[in-house]
C-alpha cells in the first residue's frame, strides 16, 4: 500500500470531518435502504440525530415510559436513566444521551 500525499491525506481528513459532523445526513439518509428493501416490517424512515437538549428530553420521556410500564426494572436502568437526566441538566448532553440510550435498550430487553 503506498503512503497517501499530503492532498489525498487532506481530503480523506476532511470527508471523514464531514461524514462525523453529518454533513452529509441528508445523503446518507437517502441512501440508507427502506424498512420493505431491508425485508423487515414497515417503520419510521432512518432518522439522524444530534446531541441536542431537545433530544435528552424526548429520551428521557421515552425512558419514564417505558419504566412505567414495566413491572420490574432493574436497578441499572434507574441508574443509567438518572445518570443520562443528569448529565443533561448539567449540559453535558452527548454522556446523558448515551446513558438514556442504555436505559432504554435495557428496558425494551424482554423480562427474564
Amino acid at each position: 500500500m503506498r503512503p497517501h500525499s499530503a492532498a489525498e491525506a487532506a481530503m480523506l481528513l476532511a470527508a471523514t470531518a464531514a461524514l462525523v459532523l453529518g454533513v452529509r445526513a441528508g445523503a446518507a439518509q437517502s441512501a440508507a435502504p427502506s424498512a420493505a428493501d431491508r425485508g423487515g416490517p414497515q417503520s419510521e424512515p432512518l432518522r439522524i440525530i444530534t446531541y441536542t437538549r431537545e433530544h435528552c428530553g424526548e429520551l428521557s420521556r421515552r425512558a419514564d415510559e417505558l419504566m412505567q410500564r414495566r413491572p420490574r426494572v432493574t436497578p441499572e436502568s434507574v441508574e443509567l436513566r438518572d445518570e443520562g437526566k443528569r448529565l443533561c441538566a448539567e449540559g453535558q448532553i452527548r454522556p446523558g444521551i448515551i446513558r438514556l440510550r442504555r436505559a432504554i435498550m435495557l428496558l425494551r430487553a424482554p423480562a427474564p
